[in-house]
């Protein structure tokens, strides 16, 4: 599982850059839990039915192929399972596409598709639901048509052993027991019921079949994100949570605010979705990012936000806390959104040298690049009082957390915000204190790596907006 850590600042997109301007990373601040990569809200919910159920998340390593529990596997209760069954839900227009682990399954299990815009899963699909429908020739043929959607990897290890897949499927879908009146789902469910049972069966006789190098949860990262609920929310609020249903309620919408504002620091991630619902999550992508950089404007401009932010979802019983920590959490994103423009400078400037710099060249660097303007927006922003002392606030937190690294850096800006430095002068001082420019009198040396540079962004956005954009969908829906 990926660690519990999430960033406040920028990260690199390629996960190995080096960092020039921002710290790397802090805990438990703006998004707490959330990582690099989540998938939709639907995969929380389940991992709350398994605890439900009996399953300790702990010990789910081949969650993608089955849930174990007390030396059991139960093929219908993984992620494999349940992303095949929500397909056909997505293709009658009934809820959203929130399959997983296609590209983990890729070459793994099975063959990469080869028709543009299509996935694996897309093909897969259409040929569980021949069996389905009828439209299979015969249950041998279909069973054996079914080994060309399973990778080489896949098919050469069943080789190796002497196991039939194909045999193992079509016993298992012989077992199968459909009423006469079942309806097409139905029956699809109970194909991929057989399917994900032979394959149990298949990792079973063919251990080699077991990914070494990577591991067999797919989730994880959502995983990580409940288990701070599973200690401290309410087990009543938890267990309105705890289901298999694909579609979001409004009633679950609420739940998992309510859960999520009772854990440790869960007052900024609340905080941060009533923000996003309240800027409209309905716009584009592009447009909702340029808003968010106004939050703390929208704060002191917009009539009473604390009040409009919480009916965003007015059935939800929303904490004091959350609604208390709003005004520091629109100053928490703008910091989030400096340290990412600063970085995007500093590797564009890094990026540009051969080792040596001048002056002069950094500002003409300086002053061409696209982050300049909202960098030196935020600098203005900090010289007001009200923002001087939630830099206060956020530095003496910093410190509590024993992030000593990021406070000692803001405290660092806050020094040279304090002595007058221009917005240049302050972004070049700034690199001298991280170490990354050397000042030799009439030039600047960079000791830093000198590298291709990805663009910084800023850690967590899309995946707290997707999530906000389905909660707010379930209680405008109802």
């Amino acid at each position: 599982m990926i660690s519990d850590e999430f960033f406040l600042s920028a990260r690199a997109e390629g996960g190995t850059q080096t960092n020039y301007f921002r710290p790397k990373a802090v805990t438990e601040i703006v998004f707490p839990d959330v990582g690099m990569i989540m998938y939709p809200m639907f995969w929380n919910k389940y991992a709350l039915h398994l605890v439900n159920e009996g399953y300790n998340l702990a010990a789910q390593d081949h969650l993608y192929l089955w849930a174990e529990r007390d030396g059991e596997r139960d093929a219908t209760e993984g992620v494999l399972y349940h992303s095949l069954r929500s397909l056909y839900e997505t293709r009658q227009g009934e809820i959203p596409n929130i399959a997983v682990g296609e590209d983990a399954a890729s070459e793994w299990l099975f063959k990469p598709s080869t028709v543009t815009g299509r996935g694996l899963y897309d093909e897969l699909v259409d040929h569980l639901l021949q069996a389905a429908t009828g439209a299979a020739p015969s249950i041998e043929e279909f069973t054996d048509r079914t080994m060309g959607h399973m990778s080489q990897r896949f098919r050469s290890r069943c080789i190796d052993r002497g196991f039939s897949f194909p045999d193992c499927f079509e016993t298992h879908l012989r077992r199968v027991s459909v009423a006469p009146d079942a309806d097409e789902y139905e029956r699809y469910d109970a194909v991929v019921k057989a399917f994900v049972q032979a394959l149990e069966q298949a990792f079973k006789q063919v251990p080699d079949l077991h990914r070494t190098r990577l591991g067999e949860v797919v989730i994880g990262s959502n995983i990580n994100f409940v288990r701070p609920l599973l200690e401290q929310a309410p087990p009543a609020v938890l267990a309105r949570l705890a289901n298999k249903r694909f579609a979001i309620s409004a009633d679950e919408a609420n739940a998992f605010l309510e859960a999520v504002q009772a854990r440790e620091h869960g007052e900024y991630l609340v905080g941060s979705i009533l923000l996003i619902a309240l800027v409209s999550p309905s716009r584009d992508r592009e447009s909702i990012l340029t808003e968010l950089r106004r939050l703390p404007e929208l704060y002191h401009t917009q009539n009473d936000v604390p009040t409009e932010a919480c009916q965003q979802f007015p059935e939800a019983n929303i904490s004091k806390t959350v609604v208390d920590a709003l005004e520091q959490l629109c100053y928490f994103w703008s910091v989030n959104y400096f340290l990412a423009d600063g970085e995007d400078l500093a590797r564009h400037l890094i990026t540009h040298t051969d080792g040596i710099i001048t002056e002069s060249e950094i500002t003409s660097l300086y002053d061409k690049h696209e982050t300049t303007d909202t960098f030196e927006q935020f600098i203005e922003l900090s010289t007001q009082e009200r923002y001087m002392r939630e830099l206060d606030g956020l530095i003496t937190l910093l410190t509590s957390m024993g992030e000593d690294g990021v406070a000692a850096f803001l405290d660092a800006f806050r020094t040279r915000l304090g002595a007058g430095d221009s917005p240049k002068q302050l972004f070049i001082t700034l690199l001298e204190w991280n170490g990354v420019l050397v000042d030799e009198s009439d030039h600047y040396r960079v000791t830093a790596p000198i590298q291709e540079n990805d663009s910084a962004s800023f850690y967590g956005v899309d995946e707290v907006i997707n999530w906000t954009q389905t909660l707010v969908e379930a209680v405008t829906r109802e």
